[in-house]
């Protein structure tokens, strides 16, 4: 998240919708349980991404 904001620069990050800043969001705290937790297969958080953008 950290260099997608610095990529993106803080006025790009201000006209989101608040929509996808919200799944933005999402997206990083599905990740970060996957990094935090060891037991979780990185499949699972693969099917998660993927799913939530169909």
């Amino acid at each position: 998240m950290l260099f997608a904001t610095l990529f993106m620069g803080r006025r790009s990050i201000g006209e989101l919708p608040i929509f996808y800043f919200l799944i933005l969001l999402a997206f990083g705290a599905v990740v970060e349980a996957d990094i935090v937790d060891l037991k979780i297969p990185h499949t699972h958080t693969g099917i998660a991404i993927v799913a939530s953008m169909v």
